[in-house]
């Protein structure tokens, strides 16, 4: 919220001085979620839930906004710009598989995920660091449109 209203997700990355940038108001839904999953270790994973149109609409937009995704979101994910993490401003995301959906992913020196975004179904991308957060949004999203 944004005194004390509910923001979109251009408000919201006006407000955070972000950088991504949807060409199409329609390609990105306005509407996102951001939460916490509680990990089975007693960890906390930051996650980012939007809707788009289609995975074809928006893999050009999401890969344009990666150079400056980590610098918009990182204090989200809990890691500070300190000298020891500074590289990840400049390393590139990397292709990968995270709960068997295409993703892109920015690892650590250590091969550890800082920040990842999932195509998680037809309409739905999650940015977490986590594949617990992304397993389970995926059950949610799967869930919600079991008709009964």
């Amino acid at each position: 919220t944004l005194s004390k209203s509910p923001v979109g997700l251009r408000k919201f990355i006006s407000a955070i001085d972000g950088s991504f940038a949807p060409a199409e108001t329609n390609f990105v839904d306005d509407n996102f979620l951001m939460g916490i999953i509680k990990n089975d270790n007693s960890t906390n994973s930051f996650f980012m839930l939007m809707k788009m149109r289609s995975i074809i609409d928006v893999f050009e937009i999401m890969r344009s906004w990666e150079s400056k995704m980590f610098l918009d979101l990182h204090g989200f994910f809990g890691v500070d710009l300190l000298p020891e993490t500074k590289y990840l401003l400049t390393k590139n995301f990397e292709n990968g598989i995270i709960e068997n959906k295409n993703a892109r992913i920015l690892y650590d020196t250590d091969k550890n995920i800082v920040m990842a975004y999932v195509f998680a179904d037809d309409n739905s991308i999650v940015i977490t660091n986590s594949e617990n957060a992304v397993r389970e949004i995926i059950l949610r999203l799967a869930s919600s449109q079991v008709k009964q």
